[in-house]
């Protein structure tokens, strides 16, 4: 069973881009090893295709390559940050306004429900420090519409910041993310371990489809 993990940064997580096969140290490692344990009948083929300080016009563009080419049996997509963050950033990359963040994802989902590829869908999620109050806003607006498009798409979504929220109320506002953005060794296994229960279900699904 193919499994692609899709996203930027927080996907990427420094993985060695030379290796297609490399997971990188980030939540895709660790999900995927709870995934073997929970499965270890199922022979497994997991993809890490995140790329750091890609929005989601550039998903579009790797739409082929880094989705469809791998031919997946279940993706998972967390991204969407810096379609807020690249706004405000001191080089001012581009304005990718709510429409432009829907129409994009959109066309991805729209291409894996064409070949009946379930997908699992995450909010991104900021935590608040000085250098990211300026863009959390916008960042709200965004995954609105993703949270939408989840109801339309989505086998299963995981409200990231939400949950991020509230383990920053028990346990001190960074305690998953030192920058607010990118995980720390506690949010790597915080987010692996969410992402490998809402894939657990699907898996199942899909095995026992095959069995019959």
């Amino acid at each position: 069973m193919r499994i692609l993990f899709q996203g930027d940064s927080v996907t990427d997580a420094g993985r060695n881009k030379e290796d297609p096969m490399d997971l990188g140290p980030g939540y895709t490692s660790i999900a995927a090893k709870l995934l073997q344990e929970a499965f270890p009948e199922t022979e497994f083929t997991f993809y890490n295709r995140g790329i750091g300080g890609n929005r989601t016009e550039h998903l579009v563009q790797r739409l082929q390559s880094d989705f469809l080419d791998l031919n997946p049996d279940i993706v998972t997509i967390l991204v969407g940050v810096n379609d807020s963050w690249h706004i405000f950033d001191k080089y001012a990359l581009v304005n990718t306004t709510h429409e432009m963040t829907e129409q994009n994802y959109r066309t991805v989902l729209e291409a894996l429900k064409a070949r009946n590829i379930p997908v699992i869908m995450m909010e991104p999620f900021c935590l608040p420090t000085p250098a990211t109050e300026e863009f959390r806003m916008d960042l709200y607006g965004k995954i609105d519409v993703i949270r939408r498009l989840a109801r339309e798409y989505a086998v299963a979504y995981i409200p990231l910041d939400g949950l991020a929220q509230a383990e920053g109320v028990a346990h001190g506002t960074l305690y998953l993310a030192d920058d607010g953005i990118h995980p720390n060794v506690e949010g790597r296994k915080w987010l692996g371990n969410l992402v490998a229960e809402a894939l657990k279900p699907v898996i199942a699904e899909k095995l026992e489809n095959t069995s019959c």
